[in-house]
């Protein structure tokens, strides 16, 4: 039996996603596997080609998209096509992203949800596709951060930390720059301007801001995506401002990295989030940006016995909790009960957030 896993995430960011499902795969189910990266770079008039390949080279009964197949198939002739290759084989999928405003579930990514016979989603899709899914099985499986790429903060615990600074990692990317209501583009990009624009009025100095598209005055500079856990941890605390926090369930990967680099992490409020407030950890979510400033100034007076043992116990958290292993161990348990499925939160959720949808 051969599982292809396809991943839909660029190199260098998201490895672990399939490697997490190859080695349960391959240790404990003792089945073969071919791993297909960052098949997302490729050009969309290629996808359909190379899939099709993929298929008549490896003949998988089980074949795993994992990401967002935003350019698998492009029109009806390409969906007929990709329907019948893989008529008799188990797709399952799990989408990682969050849709909505500015930023479409397209057709491709509609077609594969429709096609699979495992959906898994991170929270961000919208209620009616999921609603509408013909899945054998759809769940929701969270945003986690990628054991490989980070696999080095795993092991370190962060140091204390040795200055207040705050640092905010984000992308201004709403359409008129400087955001105007209602012509934002994606959900959330105004709250995210204002967060911004509200910590750098009240913080001064002690903000930094790292991405693109910010006003040049503010002097945001970019961040390697394998370079977070590093330059958060080179600062007292991490501030953010996710997109679609209005989706059930949805955090971007912002969210577990932050919390693997240990430091207080003040974010947006996310709905249906209980299981991690109640986890008692560094986590402070706000309904705006001027209770962000607040609550970041009210951690600074905290004992500092009492910051680093919340710092080590969030670190501790996540790394257990929600690392791409357990990502994969959640799919792999759902589909298959020999294997040992994840235990803690968000894992054990057995009413986790998926908008009435069949479990």
């Amino acid at each position: 039996m051969t599982n292809l896993i396809i991943n839909f995430w660029p190199l260098g960011r998201g490895e672990g996603y399939a490697a997490g499902l190859a080695e349960i795969l391959q240790d404990e189910l003792f089945e073969k596997v071919r791993i297909v990266e960052a098949f997302d770079d490729l050009s969309p008039e290629l996808q359909v080609e190379r899939f099709l390949n993929l298929l008549e080279e490896s003949n998988p009964s089980k074949i795993f998209l994992m990401g967002s197949p935003t350019h698998l198939g492009r029109s009806r002739a390409d969906f007929h096509i990709l329907s019948e290759a893989t008529r008799g084989r188990t797709i399952i999928y799990w989408d990682s992203d969050g849709w909505g405003r500015g930023k479409p579930f397209g057709a491709p990514l509609r077609f594969w949800a429709f096609r699979a016979d495992y959906f898994f989603h991170a929270g961000g899709v919208p209620n009616p596709l999921e609603k509408a899914s013909t899945a054998t099985l759809v769940r929701y499986a969270p945003q986690t951060y990628c054991h490989v790429l980070f696999g080095k903060a795993e092991q370190i615990p962060p140091s204390p930390k040795s200055e207040d600074s705050v640092l905010m990692i984000a992308n201004n990317v709403t359409r008129t720059g400087i955001p105007i209501p209602g012509l934002t583009g994606i959900g959330g990009g105004l709250g995210r301007y204002v967060m911004a624009r509200t910590a750098r009025a009240a913080l001064g100095s002690e903000f930094e801001i790292a991405g693109r598209g910010w006003p040049v005055g503010w002097r945001a500079k970019p961040m390697e995506f394998s370079s977070q856990i590093e330059g958060i941890r080179s600062h007292g605390y991490s501030l953010s401002w996710d997109h679609f926090n209005h989706r059930s369930g949805y955090y971007s990967d912002r969210l577990p990295i932050s919390l693997l680099a240990g430091r207080p992490h003040v974010s947006n409020r996310h709905q249906d989030l209980g299981w991690l407030r109640e986890s008692g950890i560094g986590y402070y979510p706000v309904n705006s940006a001027a209770s962000a400033v607040k609550v970041v100034k009210n951690l600074r007076q905290r004992p500092e016995a009492e910051s680093r043992e919340t710092e080590l116990l969030t670190w501790e958290w996540a790394r257990k909790n929600l690392s791409s292993r357990q990502l994969a161990r959640f799919i792999l348990s759902t589909l298959d009960n020999s294997v040992t499925p994840p235990i803690g939160s968000p894992w054990d959720q057995g009413e986790a957030p998926v908008n009435g949808l069949r479990q």
